[in-house]
């Protein structure tokens, strides 16, 4: 009897611990297009980049299942560069907030977050922002809606958001801090481990277990 009890109690506190693990989500997304506005990267001339909609629209970008967004109007500043293989790196300072509203037949709701980009890396004629897959959108929230997807990437401790970009004929990145320039971008949003939690319940789960399975004994 007291190992049935004890069998028991090791599957629920499995189960609890099962229970938070999260599946992985991530989302690609690109210049807004469809009968909306294109969104653009846009280089300042002035070590700095920014984001906008081609025309004068709202939206900035588009998911791959329908969601429109936007990057906000912050201006990020590009620092010191330094060879990276073929090409170049440089820190990336600033912040905005990105937006996504999720299309009607996904469960609508809309998702905002604090997002940075760690560091550009421009070799050849294509860039990058964030590269290295840092954890850089932080702070995100869903509301209003049930969109799975934006759920789950509201759900842990932040997101990795990393955009490409490409300047044909190629722009070096020493070029690209002292000219004006824009291009089309595309990207992808993934959500990311729980940071530990995970381990923790399943320390917690053992160590309960570990208690009463010595008071079974007793």
């Amino acid at each position: 009897m007291k190992k049935i009890l004890y069998t028991v109690a090791m599957v629920a506190g499995l189960a609890v611990v099962g229970s938070a693990i999260a599946t992985p989500v991530s989302i690609n997304y690109g210049s807004s297009s469809s009968g909306v506005t294109s969104g653009l990267i846009n280089f300042n001339g002035s070590s700095g980049f920014y984001f906008s909609p081609d025309g004068g629209g709202t939206y900035m970008l588009q998911t791959g299942s329908g969601d429109l967004g936007y990057m906000g109007t912050g201006v990020f500043t590009i620092g010191a560069t330094s060879p990276f293989g073929i090409g170049e790196i440089a820190s990336v300072t600033g912040s905005t907030t990105l937006t996504i509203n999720g299309a009607f037949g996904n469960g609508g709701g809309v998702l905002t977050g604090t997002l940075t980009w760690i560091n550009l890396i421009q070799q050849g004629t294509g860039g990058n922002l964030n590269l290295q897959g840092n954890v850089n959108l932080t702070g995100v929230s869903y509301s209003g809606g049930t969109d799975s997807t934006l759920i789950a990437l509201a759900s842990g401790p932040g997101d990795v958001d990393v955009l490409n970009f490409s300047f044909t004929p190629a722009d070096s990145l020493d070029f690209l801090k002292a000219n004006q320039a824009f291009t089309q971008f595309s990207g992808s949003i993934s959500s990311t481990p729980d940071g530990g939690a995970t381990v923790m319940l399943l320390g917690a789960a053992l160590s309960a277990m570990g208690l009463f399975r010595k008071k079974l004994i007793a």
